[in-house]
């Protein structure tokens, strides 16, 4: 612990009052109850606002108040799934019902938790995953939900080879380690809900701070977006913007009122989620109106596309066919009927605009010149590019 505060004083007597918080990586940080009353008695004269990770069982009442009076706005736990079975598969130590306890304590002392659901474990089954999904809904301005990652050396990895689900090896580890259905799903479903946590639906799409309470977000008449949530310590409220060329300074990170850690780094974080994510949910009534009749290929499979292809039936309706320079990884992916395909497939393809999901656009160029097609008129992944401040403050009035 010692060691720990010569290296705290000696940043700020480097960098002075440009240090404002802390972010302990320290995965053990709070199992030492003893150590933990410590560290809250020590950072508490600095001033400094600090976040970390715990175990969801290690935080009782008389924790958070230790934390929450040293300056710690909130933390993160591992939540996991809202099934006990599921928990119990995952090897954890704590029940469903103990999460939701000590998220009720982390409420009534305003102190924020925030946490990852993850689908998709061995004995998820469709049962389980709506309990997730219907938990995510219930505490959704804190959580994050995810498919399962299946890792080399992992008793998940174990099972996928022993079940033949992973067929070869090698080609996985090649593949980077993509999704696998090692759950109790069928194939089908399992690759449906891929496709939903991929491209949020309106279960999904929120994108807010683990802590601060809800998120609001708005476009201004000067074309910025703006942002409006409660500072957890003292519960003030923020209005922090961002203009439309996603700044990407952290100004916001600090409550102009207490002085303590609010919405971690808003302009370059939430505020770039925030674009694509606002920008495609009001994207149908922008492509209707810009690209009414036409008829419009997809290059490059990105998350932001994924969402603009999920929440604009617009966008559905004129799409003709979808290419990554990658469709050898993507072949279990379908949208509106189409496969993800090669680039080549456009040769002889009729269709009047490409919105691309890839940032090459030089790439993407030749290789349409290569195929002999010349001028593509290309619509561009952030409506942000082309809208003029008007159109926009339109789209958000709509």
């Amino acid at each position: 612990m010692d060691y720990i505060f010569r290296e705290i004083d000696h940043y700020i007597g480097k960098y002075g009052d440009k240090i404002t918080s802390l972010s302990i990586q320290d995965e053990l940080f709070g199992v030492d109850k003893d150590r933990l009353f410590e560290f809250c008695s020590r950072i508490k004269k600095y001033k400094l606002s600090f976040s970390f990770q715990t175990r969801v069982d290690r935080l009782d009442e008389e924790s958070i108040i230790a934390l929450k009076n040293a300056g710690s706005p909130g933390a993160f736990v591992g939540i996991e799934s809202a099934n006990n079975n599921v928990l119990k598969s995952m090897n954890k130590s704590y029940t469903i019902e103990q999460v939701e306890k000590t998220l009720k304590l982390a409420d009534k002392h305003g102190f924020g938790l925030g946490g990852n659901l993850i689908i998709g474990d061995i004995e998820d089954d469709l049962e389980t995953v709506k309990k997730s999904e219907t938990f995510y809904r219930k505490y959704g301005t804190r959580l994050s939900i995810f498919p399962v990652m299946v890792y080399p050396g992992t008793h998940l990895f174990k099972y996928g080879m022993e079940n033949g689900i992973i067929k070869d090896e090698l080609e996985y580890l090649k593949n980077a380690n993509p999704f696998i259905n090692v759950s109790k799903l069928p194939d089908n479903v399992y690759e449906a809900l891929l496709d939903k946590y991929k491209a949020p639906n309106e279960l999904f799409v929120k994108r807010p701070p683990i802590w601060g309470g809800e998120l609001e977000l708005s476009i201004d008449k000067s074309g910025r977006m703006v942002c409006a949530y409660s500072c957890p310590t003292c519960f003030s409220k923020i209005i922090a913007t961002a203009d439309n060329k996603r700044d990407t300074g952290n100004q916001y990170t600090v409550c102009p009122c207490c002085k303590h850690g609010s919405l971690p780094r808003f302009a370059k974080h939430v505020a770039a989620d925030g674009w694509d994510i606002f920008l495609s949910r009001n994207l149908s009534e922008v492509l209707f109106r810009h690209y009414r009749g036409n008829r419009i290929v997809v290059w490059g499979m990105t998350d932001p596309i994924r969402r603009m292809i999920h929440s604009s039936q617009s966008l559905r309706d004129m799409l003709v066919k979808i290419v990554d320079m990658n469709y050898l990884k993507m072949t279990k992916e379908s949208y509106c009927g189409l496969h993800i395909e090669a680039p080549e497939m456009l040769r002889n393809l009729d269709f009047d605009y490409i919105l691309s999901g890839s940032s090459r656009r030089a790439e993407i160029e030749k290789s349409l010149e290569d195929m002999n097609i010349e001028d593509p008129k290309f619509i561009r992944n952030s409506l942000v590019l082309f809208l003029t401040t008007e159109q926009m403050w339109h789209v958000a009035s709509t």
